[in-house]
Parts: C-alpha cells; structure tokens; sequence
C-alpha cells in the first residue's frame, strides 16, 4: 500500500479510539447499483478505418481498434458511524467497496488498416501490415473484444456540522486503494479474393492504485421532504502497472510492459433521497469520476496518410508501450440506505 492509502487508515484508527467515548449517533448503511458510461481514448493496437471513402482521393478516417468500455455495471456499498463531539461538531469513520465491469465487442466490415503485432526485425520495432481496399469496397473484416474491471476500498474520515435549514456539512479524507485489469483482442481477416493471414493481437493489463482525496459532502432537506446530496473530492494518486502484448501465433515475441504513473483525481456527485420509512429512504445519483492518467497498452505507429489508391509509409516510432490518457466515467445509479 502506498503512503496516502497508509495514512488515511491509520487516522481512522486512531480517530475511532477516541470516537467511542463519544456519543454514537448512529450507523448508516447504503448499497448502490448502477449503470457507468466511460470516455476515454479506445485501445489502438490496431488503427483501422470503418467508414466507406466519399471519392476515390478521400483522406481515410482511420480509427483506435477497440473502444474502452463504453458501458459498465458499477455497484457501491457504504458504511460509517457518526459520533456527536461536542460544541456542534460530529465525526464520522466508515469505509466504501466500489467497483465497475464494463466489455465491448464489434465485428465490422473495413476499408484499411494499419495492423501490427510485437517483434519486428530490430527489436526496438514492430512487425506490421498496411492494407488499403480498392474503392468503394471494404477488403477485410475487424472483430475486436474487450474487458474492464476496476474494484475499490476506499476508508475515509470526516469532520461535519449542522448548519441553517437543517443542512449538514462534511470535510474529510477519502483514502483509496484499487485494482485495474484490461483485457482485449483485435482480429482481421482478409476477404476475397485475395485472402492472407489472418493478424490477432492480445493486450493484457493490470494496474494498482493508491491515493488520497479531499473531500466535501452536504445534505440539506428539501421542502417536498426529499434530501438532496451533493460531494466533491480533488486529490492525487499513483498506478503502478504491468502487462503485455502478444500474437498467439509466434508466443515467443510476446512484448511485455511495466511503468508507475502518478495523476490527479476529481469526483463529483449530485443525488437526491426519499424516505420510505423512519430508518429506510430509497435515492438517485449520478456522479463523475474523472482521472488524468490511465494506463493502456498502445502501439507507438504514426499515422500514415492514406487514400484508397496510395498510403504512405507510416512514421514507426517504438514497440508496444504503456502509454496514459485522461479518463473519464460517469455513472448513474439506484441506492437503498438504512440509518440505525
């Protein structure tokens, strides 16, 4: 664990020592479920082009192989103890489990592409192929899979008081500790009829995060007896990863990758809560989680200008690499939260 992650802890250790002679106010339990959007930059080990040329001298839109996500099932279980103070002040000690599992699929029809896999002549660079269809027509088939997981424990420590029209305020630390893994294969094909080899290439990535964040959370009651609940968090983080390409058709030039990367985090939330009962309320969140670094496995292949009657030889500029990219998810989701 990392130094952020190591402090946040141990503060709430110590912290809760000294809770329990305090008064206890209560125990909040929330579990929520829900559905995430990601924006982030696709996976490119291949860089393809989807769309049919307008003419036969139109500039090819080529494109990353496969994107990231984009939808994800996310799921969230909190807990805390809040504990009155003195002088109007509280505490509150507990923890969040919070992860996402989101895949992508396609099979399309292509009308180029640049198609590499790790182990070219000089080992600094890679094997890779060109194609270019004979307009208007596509030449190959892409089919590309993908799988994202993200889990998160994240303890926090918070400071609050109540202020006017019954609103409660909150100011703490969030530290969080998770585990990313990327898994993906991009597959083309040639159709005829002059079909070659067909070229595969896997990506595998894992990823461990350690951080801390600020945090701010309100709640203000609302005059339909509805709770609104807006939060905020800023902070920094380090990935540490590792992983690996591979064309399962020569397993001895699999390339592997390790880098650490440091970044900065941003969340925000906005939801609403409606009592069903004295202890039970039911809500609705949508919050954004935005990160400045995220590793992924790309090819460092420059971007050759193409038309569908001559291509340019692309700029190589290295082998398969860990590279980072803002990345961005946002998620809307169900909660059921019991205050005992």
């Amino acid at each position: 664990m990392k130094l952020g992650f190591k402090v946040s802890i141990a503060a709430a250790a110590a912290t809760f020592g000294l809770a329990t002679l305090a008064q206890a106010d209560g125990l909040t339990l929330r579990l929520e479920g829900g559905l995430g959007y990601n924006f982030g930059e696709g996976v490119g080990i291949f860089s393809i082009v989807r769309d049919a040329p307008a003419t036969s001298t139109s500039q090819l839109d080529f494109q990353d192989g496969i994107p990231r996500g984009p939808l994800s099932l996310s799921y969230r279980a909190e807990g805390n103890w809040a504990f009155t103070l003195g002088n109007g002040l509280q505490m509150r000690v507990g923890g969040i489990l919070s992860g996402a599992d989101g895949s992508s699929q396609e099979e399309t029809l292509i009308y180029g592409g640049v198609f590499t896999r790790p182990g070219g002549a000089e080992p600094a660079l890679p094997e890779g192929e060109i194609i270019v269809c004979s307009f208007p027509d596509p030449c190959a088939t892409f089919k590309g899979d993908l799988d994202r997981s993200y889990r998160e424990i994240m303890p926090e420590l918070m400071f609050g008081r109540d202020g006017a029209n019954g609103a409660t305020t909150w100011v703490g630390l969030q530290g969080f500790s998770g585990d990313l893994s990327e898994h993906s294969m991009n597959y083309s094909e040639r159709l005829a009829p002059a079909p070659l080899q067909p070229r595969t290439t896997i990506t595998d990535m894992q990823a461990d995060t350690t951080g801390i964040l600020l945090a701010v959370q309100q709640s203000r009651p609302l005059d339909s007896g509805m709770m609104l609940l807006l939060g905020a968090g800023l902070g920094t983080y380090r990935i540490d990863a590792t992983g690996y390409s591979l064309d399962p058709t020569v397993p001895a030039k699999r390339k592997d990758v390790a880098g650490e990367f440091d970044g900065v985090r941003a969340q925000l939330m906005v939801g609403v809560e409606k009592p069903l009962s004295d202890r039970l309320t039911i809500g609705a969140t949508v919050r954004a989680d935005h990160w400045t670094d995220q590793p992924r496995i790309k090819m460092d292949w420059g971007q050759p200008d193409c038309n569908p009657t001559l291509c340019s030889p692309p700029a190589r500029d290295g082998n398969f690499n860990l590279e980072t990219d803002p990345f961005t998810s946002l998620t809307f989701g169900i909660s059921l939260t019991l205050r005992m």
